[in-house]
């Protein structure tokens, strides 16, 4: 990377951390999905069945857009992409409108849903806040310190 970072230019080590824990929380929702049914969906009422599913795909719908962006900022730390390149629109995180939405009625939900949405959604918002700021001006190193690292772990 460049002498001047971008705020946003995620220290390395953090960056695997957070793709480690995007990949098991995505394991983990895809081991609740096929496997772990704890309700019979042909029993749910159609508003109740509505409901888990819409709050299965908003799970998967965080889980996605938070993998992609973490494996655009992979490819940057690796040189397959330019910072610059990273900041276009289409390689910043999307689906707000869906992945920030709550659930209409969580009480409802069973537990391990409710808990993968918690999940995913703290892991999507710690995302977007590392988005928001590759917008932020950038600021040049410090000597004998690493304030990129402090700067990093508070956004995460």
């Amino acid at each position: 990377m460049s002498a001047v970072m971008n705020q946003a230019a995620v220290d390395d080590r953090l960056l695997r951390a957070a793709v480690r824990r995007a990949v098991a929380l995505a394991t983990d929702a895809a081991r609740y999905f096929s496997q772990a049914r704890p309700y019979d969906t042909t029993r749910l009422s159609h508003r109740h069945g509505l409901i888990v599913a819409t709050e299965s795909f908003r799970v998967t719908s965080r889980i996605t857009h938070a993998v992609s962006w973490l494996l655009t900022q992979l490819a940057v730390t690796k040189g397959e992409l330019t910072e610059a390149q990273a900041r276009s629109t289409e390689r910043r995180l999307g689906g707000h409108g869906v992945c920030l939405a709550g659930p209409e009625d969580a009480s409802s939900l069973p537990d391990d849903l409710a808990r993968l949405l918690l999940e995913s959604e703290r892991l999507f918002r710690r995302i977007a806040r590392l988005d928001a700021a590759m917008d932020l001006p950038p600021v040049p190193p410090h000597r004998g310190s690493r304030p990129r690292a402090v700067a990093t772990a508070e956004v995460i």
